[in-house]
């Protein structure tokens, strides 16, 4: 879109210095979509004097606000750093990006609360026309998109109204700029699936290849279920398989030198929102080697994916409300976290003595 409004005035409705382009950075961009943003798209707005904003979230909460990382008409470097950054705010949580119904928590709280939020203390209340990218073949995103519309805005989707697929958009792309531009996303991000482009990405970008797999080992020693792709199968898998040799010795050396934590997790499963409450306390920190042995003094280990833990609750299958609670060793990363009503609600369910629990945690 950017590229045809500016190398073809005649498809665009609007002077220049009327349209504002906003960035949200999650700190989680490829190096490869950093330097086409630089070299061809950032000099193009500079020509042109086009304001040019990027923000990002300032921390975990909504109260903690925004970050305005550049606001300028001749923009040259692309912050994909970030601020509070995607990954960390996952791996703090022990979790993966979520997924369900169709909704992307992920985009919803690192791309459009941060754009929202600037535009809200920028415009204040002014009527104005926001433009998304979605494509022809998109339609389902477009409409849901368009049920955000209200008076203050109005949405439009340029590259539908010319028919434009995804095939038409990267070879118009490819002919302006000589380049084959990559689609831009985390190195973590669920809906690849693993692809093959992904994982040709991580071989030249390794570091991001090993981000993502410590961010599959935190979630999976949180919950063996919950991996990055919805297929089930490993990133690890997928990487060695490719032979992605670089980006998993990264990984393995950065957990060999990371502190490790032993971790007691506890789930109660209910049958109404919210359905899952989970608290996680940290029982003892120090290298990898020391938590392991902590972990089997606790009782007998289970391995599950390659991941050892000791289960003192295992949830009966279909059956609600149920609980889940276990040990686990994983790099001292995931914050303890307990909402105020959980230790009710864990002793309404189990009693905790009855189980050992209490005398366990004496190790």
């Amino acid at each position: 879109m950017l590229l045809r409004w500016l190398l073809h005035p005649e498809t665009r409705d609007f002077h220049l210095n009327q349209m504002i382009v906003i960035i949200a950075q999650v700190g989680e961009e490829f190096a490869g979509t950093k330097r086409l943003v630089e070299q061809i798209i950032f000099p193009l707005l500079t020509q042109h004097r086009i304001r040019t904003v990027q923000v990002a979230r300032a921390g975990p909460s909504d109260k903690d606000g925004i970050v305005v990382l550049s606001d300028t008409r001749a923009p040259s470097v692309c912050h994909t750093e970030g601020a509070w950054r995607l990954g960390d705010h996952l791996m703090r949580d022990g979790t993966a990006p979520q997924y369900a119904n169709g909704r992307h928590f992920c985009a919803q709280r690192f791309k459009g609360w941060p754009i929202a939020k600037w535009v809200k203390q920028e415009l204040r209340g002014r009527r104005y026309r926001s433009i998304l990218g979605y494509h022809a073949e998109e339609p389902k995103r477009a409409a849901k998109a368009a049920d955000y519309a209200d008076i203050q805005r109005t949405h439009e989707f340029p590259l539908i109204a010319w028919g434009w697929g995804r095939a038409e958009v990267l070879a118009y792309v490819r002919d302006v700029t000589g380049e084959e531009w990559e689609k831009s996303c985390c190195g973590f991000c669920p809906f690849t699936g693993g692809r093959v482009e992904l994982v040709e990405r991580h071989l030249r970008e390794p570091e991001q290849g090993a981000r993502a797999l410590l961010m599959e080992l935190l979630s999976r020693s949180m919950n063996p279920r919950f991996g990055l792709y919805p297929s089930g199968k490993p990133l690890r898998a997928t990487l060695e398989a490719a032979g992605c040799v670089a980006a998993i010795t990264q990984f393995q050396r950065m957990i060999l030198t990371h502190e490790w934590a032993v971790y007691r997790v506890r789930r109660i499963y209910r049958e109404k929102a919210p359905l899952v409450d989970r608290s996680v306390a940290i029982i003892a920190t120090g290298d990898r080697q020391a938590m392991l042995d902590h972990l089997r003094i606790l009782g007998q280990t289970e391995v599950v994916g390659g991941i050892e833990r000791v289960y003192f609750h295992r949830r009966p299958e279909g059956l609600l409300p149920s609980v889940e609670a276990f040990y686990v060793a994983a790099p001292h990363i995931i914050a303890k976290k307990e909402k105020k009503s959980f230790a009710t609600r864990w002793h309404h369910h189990t009693d905790e003595t009855r189980h050992g629990v209490s005398q366990i945690a004496l190790f």
